[in-house]
């Protein structure tokens, strides 16, 4: 299993309207001609809350590990690269992460997410989804969509992530306020608010 996580920033010159168009628009053509890779959240950072880079598409691909880029190569070589040209004129892939997923991952479709980033150098995955489980008993109203740890370094600053789908804003206060305790070996130590791409405020 494998999750993907691209860090993207618009292209300067490039309009907001231009970049959402052809960005968008490329980006659900490969998720829809690889069915293999799920998409699991395309969104940009909203009203300015969590780190750069302002866009991230998170991908999971099930039946694969780090030999998907293997195929991703060949398909790229194959007549993938036009697509790839046309996302890479208004957009630019800052950094990717590789990353393992703690349970089973599902789409994020609620328009408005929580990311979270996690320091858990050194602790088991099942502390940390047990930590994770605990959080989402106590907020039943928010969705976990994805947690995910580092493979290896493969990730920027070795982090791992969570997604949480909310009905609005509101909703992200109460897990804020809410974290790990300090001696689960898990910390938060930033987060973002983004909306589905193309609904961002920025």
């Amino acid at each position: 299993m494998l999750v993907y996580v691209e860090f993207i920033s618009r292209r300067p010159g490039v309009s907001l309207e231009e970049f959402h168009e052809r960005a968008g628009r490329i980006q659900g053509d490969l998720a829809e001609g690889h069915g293999e890779d799920l998409m699991l959240l395309n969104a940009g950072r909203t009203w300015r809350v969590g780190p750069e880079p302002e866009y991230i598409c998170v991908w999971y691909t099930a039946a694969s590990s780090l030999e998907r880029i293997d195929d991703w190569e060949r398909l790229f070589g194959e007549g993938e690269a036009e697509h790839h040209a046309g996302f890479q004129a208004v957009a630019r892939i800052d950094r990717a992460g590789c990353y393992i997923p703690l349970g089973e991952p599902t789409r994020a479709d609620e328009g408005r997410y929580l990311v979270e980033w996690i320091a858990c150098q050194g602790t088991s995955d099942e502390t940390i989804s047990k930590v994770f489980a605990e959080r989402a008993q106590r907020h039943p109203q928010r969705t976990l969509r994805c947690l995910a740890r580092p493979l290896g370094v493969l990730a920027p600053d070795a982090r791992a992530f969570a997604v949480w789908g909310l009905s609005a804003w509101r909703d992200a206060e109460a897990l804020a306020r809410d974290l790990p305790d300090p001696g689960s070996g898990v910390s938060v130590i930033d987060a973002s608010l983004l909306a589905d791409f193309g609904e961002e405020q920025l």
